[in-house]
């Protein structure tokens, strides 16, 4: 009986850990080039000593969290300096913990002419930094960026964007914002590869879909409370059992 209520405790608990997961891919449903994580769970077929929990309970479950890279909806904005990758790949960033990398591309210029992200960090060209050296033109000239990554200002190359991909993208990880891949080799695209070109005016947007994900959190809720009541009658079966025991 005490065993019954380990199982249904150590079952109530990946459920709270994807209630946080669903709570969290809601929370930045509007967030630019957002990828939607979730949780997996696989039901081992046996339970060894070495799988007791340091709480002593009884845990018969893998629980594993992983990322969908599934490509967002693109959304016209018609800002010259917003671009999307279609198909694979990440922009390069160069933040102060090293490098990072996003599929943000709602990108801006700073006052030292640098092309950087929302949070001000730079955005890493095939060059490094993407520098737009005549400020004052820049309002009336007509700035492209092409299809290949290829930035121009009035006809003059100002650099190219940097898109790479990755060994696995398993290994890369969440990181203020970004995604960081200490584990894994980041590899240059070239253009055409994996499918991928650079659509100007528009970005990529959350992938995360709300309808879906409010309804795999009502499942939850309902199963949550399931394991809820079995705890309580369990609980209250063992009260009664070791009442008659008293007696």
């Amino acid at each position: 009986m005490i065993k019954g209520i380990y199982i249904s405790r150590a079952g109530m608990d990946p459920k709270l850990s994807r209630m946080e997961i669903i709570a969290n891919n809601l929370a930045n449903i509007n967030t630019i080039g957002f990828k939607r994580d979730a949780l997996f769970i696989r039901k081992l077929e046996e339970i060894t000593s070495e799988q007791l929990q340091a709480n002593g309970t009884l845990s018969g479950l893998h629980v594993e969290q992983f990322t969908s890279y599934m490509e967002g909806a693109f959304k016209q904005t018609n800002n010259p300096l917003d671009v999307a990758i279609q198909g694979d790949g990440f922009f390069v960033i160069e933040t102060p913990q090293g490098q990072m990398y996003t599929r943000n591309g709602n990108f801006s210029i700073a006052t030292d002419g640098t092309l950087v992200t929302g949070q001000g960090h730079p955005v890493l060209g095939e060059g490094g930094h993407i520098l737009f050296r005549e400020l004052e033109k820049i309002e009336a000239a007509v700035l492209r960026v092409d299809e290949h990554g290829f930035i121009s200002l009035d006809g003059e190359l100002v650099g190219r964007l940097r898109v790479v991909t990755f060994d696995s993208l398993r290994d890369l990880k969440k990181e203020g914002g970004y995604f960081s891949a200490n584990n894994t080799l980041e590899r240059d695209l070239v253009p055409g590869e994996g499918g991928h070109l650079i659509r100007q005016g528009f970005i990529e947007e959350s992938n995360v879909d709300a309808i879906q994900e409010m309804v795999y959190m009502i499942e939850l809720s309902r199963n949550f409370e399931a394991y809820q009541r079995m705890i309580q009658t369990q609980d209250s079966s063992l009260d009664q059992t070791m009442s008659v025991g008293r007696y």
